[in-house]
């Protein structure tokens, strides 16, 4: 595949362990950026971990939690990256969803397009967080809201930049597979996309992440 091409902003992947799997990440982009050095990536990253204990160990299972976050300048080609953070683990208790269990931040932008909004499945929650209705329950949601919410006010004050959102591909093109089969391909898009976030919500409907499951 060819390569993403640059653009002003900072990659950070936090890295999860989730009931054994150490391979769940969540991705996210601050910006704008422009040539920052390790030093300053390292503390970003850094501080997305000691301010993901603080805001989200209350509400993860003593089975769930990051490991590490690396952050990296997309802004160039031979952009830096580092990668920081001390792990930490949830202290909310044993009671175990299935791994794929996430809750789902909806992020909001001014851009309307098809495909729907930008999310992040979270590994949160714990069996005691199901309502009688399937759902998250009423408290879980705003705790999760409140927690997201002061997590990236936080990264926000990182000296990177916003939470933005960007959008490498546009539609799709038809591929025939030698053996037959049509699937569509994604569009590269020449320049990406970048939105600001505006604000976000937390859907009380139980997300699903099957990859985390892997290891189950």
């Amino acid at each position: 595949m060819p390569a993403l091409p640059v653009v002003p902003a900072v990659k950070l992947t936090v890295n999860w362990g989730v009931e054994g799997d150490v391979n769940a990440q969540t991705v996210h982009y601050f910006g704008p950026a422009g040539g920052e050095g390790s030093g300053t990536l390292a503390t970003f990253a850094a501080l997305a971990v000691s301010e993901g204990e603080t805001q989200f160990a209350s509400i993860c299972s003593d089975s769930v939690g990051m490991l590490s976050a690396t952050a990296r300048d997309l802004s160039s080609d031979m952009g830096n990256e580092a990668t920081a953070g001390s792990p930490w683990v949830g202290t909310r208790g044993t009671a175990l969803l299935p791994p794929s269990a996430a809750a789902t931040v909806r992020h909001f932008i001014q851009r309307h397009y098809r495909g729907g909004q930008p999310r992040t499945s979270l590994p949160c929650g714990v069996s005691g967080d199901v309502a009688l209705t399937g759902f998250w329950s009423a408290d879980f949601v705003t705790a999760v809201e409140t927690a997201w919410g002061a997590w990236i006010a936080a990264l926000n004050g990182g000296g990177i930049g916003a939470l933005e959102n960007v959008s490498y591909y546009h539609g799709f093109t038809p591929f025939t597979e030698p053996s037959g089969r049509v699937r569509n391909r994604p569009n590269l898009r020449g320049t990406p996309v970048v939105d600001t976030i505006t604000g976000h919500t937390v859907n009380k409907i139980i997300g699903s992440q099957r990859r985390r499951n892997r290891d189950a």
